[in-house]
């Protein structure tokens, strides 16, 4: 209802001739189409030319739809136009491009109606002569541009052709750095891998390391304390050695006393032999048994024992039982009674002397 109000004010403003506020209404950013439209249509119908240019002419480009019907039947401004034979209604709508193939509701073309009306009128047909040659013009511009849009629409399969080769080629290529992204992640995983043994052996490794250096270590320790000890066993092998030579001296003077023992025993062997074979002389006088040398023979033998160094309590002991053993054996011989007392007081003495010299060794 608002807008046919503002349609049926928009005729009566022109109808009155008031053409600013007319003007001033088409300018209205709040008119619509279909305002416009119906205003046409009744100025077509009135027959109002002046009021069909002035709309023409002056309504914005988007509000002029002159090939919109809105009558029931479906005709349009030109059916409108032709029905009347207003030539100047056709002529004006025709150069505000008004489409002459645009049916009814029945399908009557205005085309159909110039035809069967016999509107054949230079009026009619020079714009239809324009319309002709501009179709024309723009066929041959249309042509030309189809040409050329042929020959870029070659060209750009062309180009697609190449991309899409191209394309498979990088899909190729990007399918082969893929792969060789996983075979690199695949290297990178088994170098993390190595790494870490590689680091769990290193770690024990530095364990074992600073086993062997705490082993070097205690060896050093070790070698310095057998140095001393080779260092003290030299020393002992030293004194053991000055002690075998001091030992080999003593055995040297041992066997030496004990060769001179033994001819002093032989001696008195001999010499006890040779009292039992002579027993007559038992008689004698003390004067010829001094002839025996007695004393001489118990001093000299006393004097082969105390001067034997005896290397062990055991040739000791030998020495000094063998000694007092002869000593003995001078005391009971029955020879010599003639010079008994004087005999026994003299091995007394020599025993003593005897036994004081070994003890004195044995506790040296």
């Amino acid at each position: 209802m608002k807008e046919l109000d503002r349609s049926g004010e928009l005729l009566a403003l022109c109808y009155r001739e008031q053409w600013p506020k007319a003007t001033q209404l088409l300018t209205d950013a709040n008119l619509t189409a279909s305002t416009v439209a119906s205003a046409l249509h009744q100025a077509v119908i009135d027959s109002r030319e002046e009021v069909l240019l002035f709309v023409l002419e002056t309504a914005r480009r988007d509000l002029l739809k002159v090939n919109t019907s809105v009558q029931k039947d479906g005709k349009t401004l030109l059916h409108l136009a032709l029905e009347s034979n207003n030539l100047r209604f056709v002529h004006a709508l025709l150069s505000a491009d008004a489409d002459v193939a645009i049916p009814d509701k029945k399908g009557v073309r205005p085309m159909d109606l110039m035809t069967w009306t016999a509107v054949i009128h230079p009026t009619v047909m020079v714009p239809l002569q324009d319309n002709i040659l501009h179709l024309q013009q723009w066929n041959e511009r249309q042509h030309g541009q189809t040409s050329a849009l042929n020959e870029m629409t070659a060209s750009l399969q062309t180009d697609e052709r190449k991309l899409l080769l191209r394309a498979n080629e990088t899909q190729e290529d990007a399918a082969a750095a893929r792969a060789f992204r996983a075979e690199v992640d695949e290297q990178i995983r088994r170098a993390q891998v190595t790494d870490c043994e590689l680091s769990t052996s290193i770690e024990a490794e530095e364990v074992k390391i600073q086993w062997i250096r705490g082993e070097v270590a205690r060896l050093h320790t070790q070698n310095g304390t057998a140095d001393l000890e080779l260092a003290r066993i030299n020393e002992d092998t030293e004194r053991f050695t000055a002690a075998a030579a001091s030992l080999r001296e003593k055995l040297e003077l041992q066997q030496r006393g004990r060769d001179n023992v033994a001819a002093h025993r032989a001696v008195k062997c001999e010499m006890i032999s040779m009292l039992r074979q002579f027993p007559e002389r038992a008689s004698r006088n003390s004067q010829d048994m001094q002839k025996w040398r007695t004393k001489e023979l118990v001093e000299a033998l006393l004097a082969a024992c105390t001067s034997v160094e005896a290397g062990s309590s055991t040739t000791s002991d030998e020495v000094y039982r063998t000694t007092s053993n002869v000593f003995m054996c001078l005391k009971k011989i029955p020879q010599l009674n003639d010079v008994k007392e004087e005999l026994c007081t003299l091995l007394d003495a020599a025993t003593h002397r005897l036994r004081a010299t070994f003890q004195s060794q044995t506790t040296h």
